[in-house]
């Protein structure tokens, strides 16, 4: 709020199934969050509204209860797992957000990330005639963080070609990804940390961006929450992805 950030993309794991999950009361009720946030359901949310982690679909009825399924800027897949948000941004930019049903379990990934899926991930970026205004952003939870690689080869040539930014999530670990080839250039891969439950020695926190509109492209850093300012430190916290597709490492450390 404070950022006066556009909008929150959340990649799941919102939710418990035990505990109080004081995040739901206060999304339901904050007007900022309520209008702003776009979530994806994974394993915990399956949990919490079904039979456990590995009833697929099962989390759903949290599109409702964020009014998700309301607002009409956002279109669902036919199983209600998965969807595309078209959010209008100043200055004529649109953020276009795909969020995809891939949960930890069931544990066979042909099961827990299924072909509908990936469908419907296919006809949402066929569907985007990009331009330098349009920003695509895709998010699964996954399993190990990286989900690309369970996509086949039309499809992963699609989303590196087209995409800007590609998240995962379910390690609680921020670090970046790469693809033969498309070191420098393509959608940035991240895997997005956690603000509360960080592991594996990875610092509390989320991933910010910011247009850079004199610039022509996305500023992309990891903030760091137990920090009392934000201090933006050098790559592999910080990247600049170009809108001409080259994606550049930060070195010069910065404070917002």
């Amino acid at each position: 709020r404070k950022s006066n950030d556009l909008c929150i993309l959340g990649m799941g794991d919102h939710l418990t199934k035990t505990g109080t999950n004081d995040f739901l009361f206060f999304v339901c009720n904050d007007g900022y969050w309520k209008n702003n946030f776009y979530p994806t359901i994974s394993d915990n949310e399956n949990a919490f509204y079904g039979k456990g982690q590995d009833d697929w679909g099962a989390g759903k009825p949290f599109f409702d209860a964020v009014d998700l399924t309301n607002r009409k800027n956002v279109k669902f897949s036919n199983e209600g797992v998965d969807y595309y948000a078209i959010i209008d941004a100043p200055k004529g930019y649109k953020i276009h957000w795909i969020s995809l049903h891939f949960p930890d379990q069931p544990n066979d990934t042909r099961l827990a990330f299924r072909e509908s899926s990936k469908y419907f991930l296919r006809q949402s970026l066929l569907s985007i005639n990009k331009t330098n205004r349009d920003i695509i952003v895709i998010g699964a939870h996954s399993r190990f963080g990286s989900w690309i690689s369970e996509v086949n080869q039309d499809l992963s040539r699609l989303i590196l070609n087209k995409a800007d930014i590609v998240l995962g999530a379910s390690t609680h670990y921020y670090e970046r990804y790469s693809i033969d080839g498309y070191e420098n250039k393509g959608p940035l891969l991240l895997n997005t940390g956690s603000v509360i439950y960080p592991r594996f020695g990875s610092q509390p926190g989320f991933i910010q961006i910011h247009v850079m509109e004199q610039h022509r492209g996305l500023y992309v850093h990891y903030v760091d929450v137990s920090k009392p300012t934000t201090v933006i430190k050098s790559s592999p916290f910080a990247y600049f992805k170009s809108f001409d597709g080259k994606i550049y490492d930060v070195y010069y450390p910065t404070i917002l």
